[in-house]
Order: structure tokens, then sequence, then C-alpha cells
């Protein structure tokens, strides 16, 4: 007597079922992982754009009170948050002031002010509506002081030689501060001031 010996073609329902089931969830995985790259992409791109943008800005702000013209009655006059050149050779000789707001339309940002036309626009930082908005989380300006009181940087001989305007500025990506957050700072003296310390 001969024994048929059985042949098994495929994969019960069972067997069927859990290689489903298996695939599924490494393909759930692979899906999760996919879309966290793609997140930490985007959120990196834009935190290193925007940090551009803030390097951008400091080195605007440096190089306007670099050129600042102080001839005649000109002056750089400062306070905590904000400096004001009176006359900006890149801005046509316009008055221009640089002012890092708290509250109101530009919070949290720091913006160049052209007190000829009166225009306001953001330089650095990003509205706050927006969903990865780009903070000034705090800025701080400093200058010469006379018994503690900041005084104008001028080129008369007996006022501020040596005046230099600082600025210290702390930039984050609103969603990650504690992660993505860069301090920059900056000085930067007129010429024409430099020119006066030597004479």
């Amino acid at each position: 007597m001969s024994r048929v010996r059985r042949i098994r073609r495929g994969l019960t329902l069972a067997e069927a079922l859990i290689a489903l089931m298996i695939c599924a969830a490494l393909l759930a995985c692979m899906a999760v992982a996919f879309a966290a790259a793609g997140n930490a992409f985007e959120m990196n791109d834009h935190f290193y754009r925007s940090l551009q943008q803030a390097r951008g800005g400091m080195d605007l702000m440096m190089t306007e009170i670099r050129r600042a013209n102080l001839s005649g009655t000109n002056e750089i006059t400062w306070t905590s948050t904000s400096v004001t050149i009176q006359s900006a050779p890149d801005f046509s000789g316009h008055s221009v002031t640089f002012t890092y707001n708290t509250s109101g339309t530009y919070q949290d940002c720091i913006t160049l002010t052209d007190n000829n036309t009166n225009t306001t626009s953001i330089l650095v930082g990003e509205n706050p509506n927006d969903t990865l908005p780009v903070d000034v989380s705090s800025a701080s300006f400093s200058g010469p002081t006379v018994a503690g009181v900041a005084v104008p940087i001028t080129n008369s001989a007996g006022s501020n030689p040596n005046g230099s305007i600082s600025l210290t500025m702390t930039v984050q990506l609103g969603r990650y501060p504690t992660m993505n957050e860069v301090i920059l700072s900056g000085s930067s003296a007129p010429r024409a001031s430099c020119s006066m310390a030597f004479q």
C-alpha cells in the first residue's frame, strides 16, 4: 500500500492575515518615520533661513551705524530698545530708526522705520500669526553714557569721539524655543566718530 504525499500550495487564511498585519505595521512605521523626517527638514530649513535673515539684519544695522553721516548737527541717538540715525547714506540721507518691538503689530520683531517717508518694515522676525513664527525674544541696544544716562554720538570732539553702539538679540523659532535658539551680538562705531578719536 503506497502513501499519497500531499503537497501544500499557498498559505492558510490565518497565515495570510498574519503576514498582512506584519506588512501593515511595517508600512505604518515607515509612514510615521517619513512624516517625522519631513517635519524635521521643514523646521530646520525654516530656522536656518530665519537665522540668515537675523544675521543679515544685524549686518545692516551695524553697517548703517558705521556709515552714518555725522556732519553738521547730525547725530545717532539710542535707547535700550532703539537706535535713530539722523542721516543714513544708504537710505538717501533719510533719518532711520531700528526698533525692538515687544508689543503691537510688530511684536517680537526688530523693525526699520524710514522717518522721512514714515514707512515701517520688519527687519528681523516674522508675523506672530505664522504657524512657525520666528521671534526676537529679546534685544538690547547699548551705547555711550554719561553718569548712567544715554548720550548721542556726534562728530564733535567734545562729545563722544569714541562712541559705539552694540546690539545683543536672541532669535528663536517660536514652536521649538529650547532647541532652536541663537544669540547674536554686534557692535559698530561711526567712521567719522572713529577718525575724531585719532585727531
